[in-house]
């Protein structure tokens, strides 16, 4: 029993300034990804255009019908 109370400790005390400095470091990573990849500019366009195309009317006859 005694050796269970040893192991919850040493899990305690040496996992929670484990876990602090994991963070930590991950965040002087994501840090460093940030400014490695940084947000695009868009170029001031704030707003999309859209260009609307309207398929051609075409002959009543379709290319692929053969009359006779």
């Amino acid at each position: 029993m005694t050796a269970a109370y040893v192991i919850m400790a040493l899990c305690v005390l040496l996992g929670v300034p484990f876990t602090l400095w994991w963070w930590r470091e991950a965040d002087k990573w994501a840090d460093k990804e940030h400014k490695r990849f940084k947000p695009k500019d868009d170029g001031g366009m704030k707003d999309a255009i859209v260009v609307k195309w309207e398929k051609p009317v075409e002959d009543s006859a379709s290319p692929g019908d053969k009359a006779g």
